[in-house]
């Protein structure tokens, strides 16, 4: 029996060793693979929030565009050329039509030229007179401005001026009377803006991967911008776009796979197309695949010899343990296992020999403690009976406040009315409701203990509030503001002349955290003691009972912000003499 044990031992450590060998090249073919996706499917939303970038870019240059017409054609000056009838009053008006519309011209970089038809599309107006006239005239003859109403402003196609080597588009807004006393509305003509299509620099492909084509056609099919390399195949191009092939799908094109990305501009017509090589995208991923083709190799001759090893030196001193562990489920508890070796597996046999023994002497002493336990329980429950028998009341002394306040009003001191009632608030916060309360109820606890300051000092000490609104519904430890401020005036104001003010203030800050500041003009502390606070704060232990009431308190604080809200909650302070003490909490966002 124990010879088959054996054999099947070592299959299952050759299983072991080949499944590992197996788990690993799949895992190495799994991460490869889902690499190249990952980079691919990153590359393609990058490339296509590029083009998008450049649709963004036209709509904002086209609402600049835009509003230059609307200004320009609802200008009274404009409007009162127009519909004035005098030919002198024209005249008169005409250099200062004239100085705007070049003015519009020379400022916008989109815009090439501005010209102002009739209701005949005669030139009335124009910032050039004889620059780009011949694209004028195009622009006026294909539309028809002198006979054709549109209701509407709209964008043409695009001209291309051979000489230059440019190409323009324009839009063109119907100028209407906005005169009050014209009802109908007349058509006064018509306002044309010309644009340089390069000067909206949309075919800037310096961010692309080098071999990557782009390319920005017009509605009739003309190349407007783009490199010269799709410009020579746009016959292939035209085609692609036609089959509309989505966006995530690759292409073969100039006998190469490309990512086509493409996106339409419907206020002109335009598509950008954009083409990226495959190739370059995965270029990265050839290092990763022939360095994890190299760890792969070596890891699986590395496991084939470990398998060997297992197998020839731990094979046998592991079946001799598993024998000896089987008799120890015959209730001997006396019976100890046989150290074989004095490698791993025989001190793992002398660490179970020594946890039976542990195990037989605990049992003893279990029996012997239960007795015990079960009386130290009973002391315990009587203890705690005793404890609670002797606490004081809380309504007790909620009620002998309530009563001190029923007197003072019936024998007419406000003084001592304001302070018992002050009392109670505190003290019924202090003792009621959760541990974590807000911001908002810590200032009420704050404002109650300075009312009692303010009879007790007779107004000499003032209290500053300047928490943000939005502050106040954060939450906070309850009893945290209030024994700072205590602080502040029994520590900085109390002993000065004076009037001693104390400034709470609360914000966020850029980070997102809760800045707290109490702050007092009192008479300050030395710079040693201000470092052996700091200190303090930073300590973990328990406070020394050497150290003065106010920096237990303060440290007592700082432990159970620590406690509730992490290590990154902070208390800080700074001092001057004669001139204040501040002490900061800094909570985490």
């Amino acid at each position: 029996m124990g010879f088959v044990s054996r054999i099947k031992l070592r299959y299952q450590v050759i299983i072991l060793v080949s499944l590992a060998i197996m788990m690993m090249v799949v895992i190495q073919v799994f991460y490869y693979f889902n690499s190249q996706a990952l980079l691919q499917r990153k590359a393609g939303e990058y490339f296509s929030n590029y083009i998008k970038q450049l649709e963004g870019q036209f709509i904002f240059a086209s609402k600049d565009i835009e509003n230059i017409a609307t200004k320009t054609s609802y200008s009274q000056i404009v409007q009162k050329y127009l519909l004035e009838k005098n030919s002198i009053t024209q005249i008169q008006l005409r250099p200062f039509i004239v100085e705007k519309l070049i003015s519009i011209a020379s400022a916008n970089s989109n815009v090439t030229g501005v010209k102002i038809t009739g209701l005949g599309g005669e030139v009335l107006l124009s910032s050039s007179d004889t620059e780009y006239y011949r694209i004028y005239k195009d622009i006026i003859t294909d539309y028809d401005l002198g006979r054709q109403v549109y209701q509407g402003a709209f964008y043409t196609t695009t001209y291309r001026d051979e000489f230059k080597g440019k190409s323009y588009y324009a839009y063109i807004m119907p100028i209407i009377s906005v005169q009050p006393d014209d009802s109908y509305k007349t058509r006064l003509g018509e306002i044309i803006i010309l644009c340089n299509v390069s000067a909206l620099n949309l075919a800037d492909k310096n961010i692309l991967p080098e071999d990557s084509l782009l390319l920005i056609i017009d509605k009739d099919g003309y190349v407007i911008s783009g490199d010269r390399a799709m410009m020579n195949h746009l016959n292939a191009i035209s085609e692609l776009t036609k089959s509309r092939i989505r966006e995530k799908d690759k292409i073969l094109y100039n006998n190469h796979e490309y990512w086509l990305k493409s996106v339409s501009i419907e206020k002109v017509g335009w598509n950008i197309i954009c083409l990226i090589p495959h190739d370059i995208l995965i270029r990265d991923m050839l290092p990763i695949r022939n360095l994890g083709i190299l760890i792969a190799g070596v890891s699986i001759l590395i496991l084939c010899a470990l398998g060997v090893i297992l197998i020839g030196s731990i094979f046998s001193p592991i079946s001799n343990l598993i024998r000896e562990v089987d008799k120890l489920g015959q209730n001997d508890t006396k019976y100890r296992l046989k150290r074989q070796s004095n490698n791993e597996i025989g001190k793992l046999a002398r660490n179970i020999n020594r946890m039976l023994e542990r195990i037989e002497i605990i049992t003893q002493r279990t029996l012997r403690d239960r007795d015990k336990i079960l009386q130290a329980e009973l002391a315990k429950t009587k203890a705690e009976l005793s404890t609670l028998q002797s606490q004081i009341n809380p309504h007790f002394l909620y009620n002998t406040l309530e009563c001190m306040r029923s007197i003072a009003l019936e024998h007419g001191i406000p003084e001592i009315v304001k302070i018992s009632t002050a009392m109670a608030r505190i003290f019924r916060y202090s003792i009621k409701g959760n541990n974590i309360v807000t911001i908002r109820d810590e200032m009420e606890c704050v404002k109650n203990y300075f009312d009692i300051i303010a009879i007790r000092y007779d107004g000499r000490f003032k209290l500053g509030i300047s928490i943000d609104e939005g502050l106040m519904k954060e939450n906070i430890i309850k009893m945290v503001l209030q024994p700072i401020v205590e602080n502040a005036v029994y520590h900085g104001l109390e002993n000065r002349k004076q009037k001693g003010v104390v400034e709470v203030r609360g914000y966020k800050d850029e980070a997102g955290r809760i800045i707290i500041r109490i702050k007092d003009n009192g008479k300050g502390m030395e710079e040693s003691d201000v470092r052996r606070f700091n200190d303090l704060m930073k300590k973990k232990s328990g406070p020394n009972p050497m150290e003065d009431r106010r920096s237990i308190g303060l440290l007592n604080i700082a432990r159970r912000l620590r406690l509730m809200f992490g290590e990154s909650s902070i208390i800080c302070i700074t001092s001057s003499q004669n001139v204040g003490t501040t002490v900061e909490i800094c909570l985490p966002a």
